[in-house]
């Protein structure tokens, strides 16, 4: 072969050999910068845990250790968040049919044959 194919093999051997070390690079930051987000999480917790942080409820041993005006106080509460979410649902089920109770059909849409043959389909 001629010196210039070596040549030309060389330089891309070293090209592709540079071109590996950068990707390997690029992957090495993004796996520490992975490993460093993770790590601020884990001594976060490991700090609240240290601190003694009154996160938890103060109540946090079973029920049936407790006296049953806890438990009946406990679910009280999830009653009244349960009703509470069920009233806010029923208040946007609400509000969307109260729209659609006063807007008409647009012309458009009684004139699609779309509409025309669901109407005729539905009659029979």
């Amino acid at each position: 072969m001629p010196w210039w194919i070596w040549l030309l093999l060389t330089l891309f051997m070293l090209c592709m050999i540079g071109a590996g070390l950068a990707y390997a690079l690029k992957c090495a930051y993004k796996i520490l910068t992975n490993c460093t987000s993770f790590s601020t999480k884990v001594y976060s917790c490991f700090e609240k845990l240290q601190n003694g942080d009154d996160s938890l409820k103060k109540n946090s041993y079973p029920f049936f250790t407790r006296p049953i005006s806890d438990a009946a106080q406990c679910v009280e509460e999830a009653r009244i968040r349960v009703l509470k979410r069920q009233e806010k649902v029923g208040d946007s089920h609400r509000i969307v049919w109260q729209h659609w109770n006063n807007v008409s059909l647009r012309k458009e849409d009684i004139d699609n044959p779309i509409f025309k043959e669901s109407k005729e389909t539905k009659g029979n």
